[in-house]
């Protein structure tokens, strides 16, 4: 597919989407946003090509996440009309999502706060739709920046990317680490920061007032057919301790 047509699916989603889109409190990046407004959206979109909006909720990966080639672009969102303020039961669950996603009341030092469906639909190279799913995000609490667990039922095609592996209890699991940029929508990056974003080094949204960062982690894994991805943004918990909390989840029931 030519970059212009690429750009045109780009434009076409995002005009669709941009009513749609309240900012955060605080008008910085946040992953499967639990403090948006009404209603978030977000696209999340193949490594070769990123748009990202601060204003929306998006899964912020180096690896391709999308996969199997068809699915170029995925749009999800999530309402607050639909979050959860205590630790659900599976059978909660179940009336909700069509999976039994693994997931802890407390995570290390951090207390489970909440959870909130997000409904994602995946689209076309010539914007066809190919289907809808939904996942389920776990937030817990912190003192600064955001701690989620994130949970779907499809595949992230892990085993393309070049993330750092490791495994535990015959699970791989795949660390990245990343530098988040919040910019303006006239930025223009550097060609250091391009080169940056080329290697997963940095990841760059657009729609912050002025220019913010925050340091990002995350740990994903596929596990009975259930896609994870445990975020740290701008938490920045130590590596061995979040590590250690991804395999408390890889081992729970």
């Amino acid at each position: 597919m030519t970059d212009s047509k690429f750009d045109n699916l780009i434009k076409t989603g995002l005009n669709k989407a941009s009513g749609d889109i309240f900012p955060p409190e605080d008008m910085l990046y946040r992953i499967k946003n639990f403090s948006a407004a009404e209603e978030n959206k977000m696209k999340k979109l193949n490594p070769l090509k990123t748009v990202i909006l601060c204003t929306a909720a998006v899964l912020a990966l180096s690896a391709g996440v999308i996969g199997a080639g068809k699915a170029v672009l995925t749009e999800s969102h999530s309402s607050l009309l639909e979050r959860i303020d205590h630790l659900p039961t599976q059978n909660e669950l179940e009336k909700i999502i069509d999976f039994k996603p693994k997931y802890k009341e407390k995570l290390g030092k951090y207390d489970f706060e909440s959870c909130v469906p997000v409904h994602s639909n995946d689209v076309g190279e010539n914007g066809e739709d190919l289907g809808n799913y939904t996942g389920m995000s776990f937030k817990y609490k912190t003192d600064k920046g955001i701690l989620a667990l994130d949970t779907d039922p499809k595949s992230m095609r892990l085993e393309d990317s070049e993330l750092e592996i490791s495994e535990h209890n015959g699970v791989k699991y795949y660390y990245n680490s990343y530098l988040y940029k919040c910019v303006p929508p006239d930025y223009q990056p550097t060609d250091e920061e391009k080169e940056l974003e080329k290697e997963g080094k940095l990841q760059i949204g657009v729609g912050s007032d002025r220019v913010e960062t925050q340091n990002c982690q995350s740990i994903c894994w596929e596990q009975d057919g259930v896609s994870y991805c445990l975020l740290d943004m701008d938490v920045e918990i130590d590596k061995n301790e979040f590590e250690d909390m991804a395999k408390s989840i890889i081992d729970a029931d």
